[in-house]
C-alpha cells in the first residue's frame, strides 16, 4: 500500500532523475596520497582509492548503484592485512539529516557474540555482541554507524579517525527492510591509468518507500569508505533538484483520471 501511495498520492516524489555520478576528484592522482588525514588517500592509491559511485536507478521499482574503487589486490573483497591488522570493505551508508539511518553491506559479516574487530589484543573501543548482516540487504539503523576507531582499532598505523565505516550491527540496532544482490567485477591489480580494481553493483527491487522519502525529503546522502580504516572516503548528496518533476500533461492525465473515478462513484451510488 505504501508503494501505491508513493506512486499515486505523492505522485512522482519517489522517482529521481538519474543516473547520478558522485566522483572522487582525486582518483588516481599521486599528489592526493600521503601519510596523514590531510590527504585524500592515506597510504597507497592501489589499496584504498575510490573513483566514484554511480546511482543508475532509485525509485519504487529498483535501487541500482555501483561502487568503483581499489581494495588491495584480491579478487573477492576478502579482508586483508594493513599495519598488522585486518581490514574489511566498508558498508554503503545513507545519511538522513546528516546522520546514518540506512545502509547496505557490500559483504556479509558477523554473528551473535562476534566482535567486528578481528584484531584480538589490539586497542579498540568497540564492545558488545553483534547480529549478522547480509550483503545486499537494506537495513534501517537505530544507532547509526560504527566508526573507524571502533572497527579497525587505534594505536597502530595512520587511519582517518572518527569516520563512519560500517552499520552499527550491535545486537538489536538493525532492521532489515529489503534484500537484494551484490555482484563483483574484479579488473585486476591496479596501476596508474588502469580502471579501478573493483566494480561492485548493488541491486534491490522495490526498495522501502520510507527509505526513498527520507532520501528525498531530508537531505539524503550516500557515503562509503573503501576500507574500515577509512583511508579513502566519499560522500555526497543526491540534490533535490535532480528529482523527477511531472510534466503538465501528466498532471492533466491524473486530474482526468480522478474526475473519472469521482463520476463513476456517483453513478454507482445512484443505482
Amino acid at each position: 500500500m505504501r508503494k501505491l501511495l508513493c506512486g499515486l498520492v505523492l505522485f512522482g516524489t519517489c522517482a529521481f532523475a538519474l543516473p547520478v555520478t558522485i566522483n572522487d576528484t582525486c582518483w588516481g592522482v599521486p599528489a592526493c596520497t600521503g601519510s596523514s588525514a590531510a590527504y585524500d588517500v592515506i597510504g597507497a592509491l592501489g589499496d584504498f582509492d575510490i573513483q566514484k559511485i554511480v546511482v543508475s536507478q532509485l525509485d519504487t521499482a529498483k535501487l541500482d548503484m555501483t561502487f568503483y574503487f581499489n581494495f588491495d589486490a584480491n579478487s573477492t573483497l576478502a579482508p586483508w592485512i594493513f599495519s598488522g591488522r585486518t581490514l574489511n570493505v566498508g558498508d554503503a551508508l545513507f545519511y538522513v539529516a546528516g546522520n546514518v539511518k540506512y545502509g547496505i553491506p557490500l559483504r556479509s559479516r558477523g554473528g551473535s557474540g562476534d566482535n567486528p574487530n578481528p584484531n584480538a589484543g589490539k586497542p579498540s573501543v568497540f564492545s558488545g555482541a553483534t547480529d549478522p548482516v547480509v550483503a545486499g540487504t537494506l537495513y534501517q539503523a537505530s544507532a547509526g554507524a560504527l566508526i573507524s576507531d571502533e572497527v579497525f582499532g587505534t594505536g597502530v598505523g595512520v587511519i582517518r579517525n572518527n569516520t563512519d565505516v560500517w552499520l552499527d550491527n550491535r545486537t538489536g540496532n538493525l532492521t532489515a527492510l529489503d534484500s537484494g544482490t551484490v555482484s563483483i567485477v574484479y579488473n585486476g591489480a591496479w596501476s596508474s591509468g588502469d580502471p579501478p580494481e573493483f566494480e561492485v553493483r548493488v541491486v534491490i527491487n522495490n526498495p522501502d518507500v520510507g527509505f526513498l522519502l527520507d532520501i528525498q525529503n531530508f537531505g539524503g546522502e550516500i557515503g562509503f569508505a573503501s576500507a574500515t580504516c577509512a583511508n579513502d572516503i566519499i560522500r555526497d548528496r543526491i540534490n533535490t533538484s535532480t528529482f523527477v518533476t511531472p510534466e503538465p500533461g501528466t498532471y492533466a492525465l491524473l486530474g482526468a483520471g480522478l474526475v473519472g473515478l469521482f463520476l463513476a462513484r456517483r453513478r454507482r451510488n445512484r443505482v
